[in-house]
C-alpha cells in the first residue's frame, strides 16, 4: 500500500513482528474464513441464484458482496501472514522504547504516570495497557513526557489490570520483580 501512495514499486513490503499467540490466532482467522465462511458463501449464492431473476434479487446481490468482502479479507489475511513473524519478546533492548517493554510514562505537570507493555502489530489491547510497537504511543516519546522501559515477561504481558489504561497508575520507579530499567 505505501507505495502505491510513495510511487516506490520496488519498496519491500513492512515485516510485522507479532506474538506466536497472535499469529496463531491470525492463522485460525485464515483457516475459518478458507473452509466455513467461503463455503457457506458459495453456497448461498447458489441457493440466492436458484430464485431466478437476479437483476431483482437482493438474496443474489447479498451474497455477491459477501463474496467480495470475503475475498478481500482472506487476501488481506494471506498479505499479513506472508509478512508477520512470531516471537515471544525475550531479551528487548530497554535502553529505548521498544518491542518487549512495559513503558511508565510520567506527565511533568501532574505528577501522574501510565504503564503500557508494548507488544507486536497485532497485539494491542488498551484496556489491558498493552499497545502495538507501531501505536503512536510506542514511538519516541513528546518533549512532554519522561518514559523508563523495562523488560515485559511474556507470562505477565496477559496479566494485566482490565482496567482502563489512563487508570493505570504506578510511580516512574516500578518494574516487574528483579528487574531494572534505564531512563529513556
Amino acid at each position: 500500500m505505501q507505495a502505491l501512495v510513495s510511487g516506490d514499486s520496488d519498496a519491500k513490503p513492512q515485516t510485522l513482528i507479532v506474538s506466536w499467540e497472535s499469529l496463531e490466532k491470525k492463522q485460525a482467522e485464515l483457516e475459518d474464513l478458507v473452509k466455513r465462511k467461503i463455503p457457506e458463501n458459495v453456497k448461498e449464492i447458489s441457493v440466492a441464484r436458484s430464485y431466478g431473476d437476479l437483476r431483482e434479487n437482493f438474496e443474489f446481490k447479498a451474497a455477491k458482496e459477501m463474496q467480495r468482502v470475503l475475498s478481500r479479507r482472506r487476501s488481506e489475511t494471506e498479505r499479513d501472514l506472508g509478512m508477520a513473524r512470531g516471537t515471544d519478546f525475550a531479551n528487548p533492548d530497554t535502553a529505548q522504547v521498544s518491542i518487549g517493554t512495559i513503558v511508565t510514562l510520567k506527565e511533568p505537570s501532574t505528577g501522574s504516570s501510565d504503564v503500557y507493555t508494548i507488544l507486536g502489530a497485532w497485539d494491542g489491547d488498551p484496556d489491558k495497557g498493552i499497545v502495538s510497537y507501531q501505536s503512536a504511543l510506542a514511538r519516541p516519546s513528546s518533549a512532554t513526557r519522561s518514559a523508563r522501559s523495562s523488560p515485559c515477561r511474556p507470562s505477565t504481558a496477559n496479566a494485566l489490570p482490565r482496567s482502563p489504561a489512563s487508570s493505570l497508575t504506578r510511580s516512574s520507579d516500578s518494574q516487574p520483580p528483579g528487574r531494572s530499567a534505564p531512563a529513556v
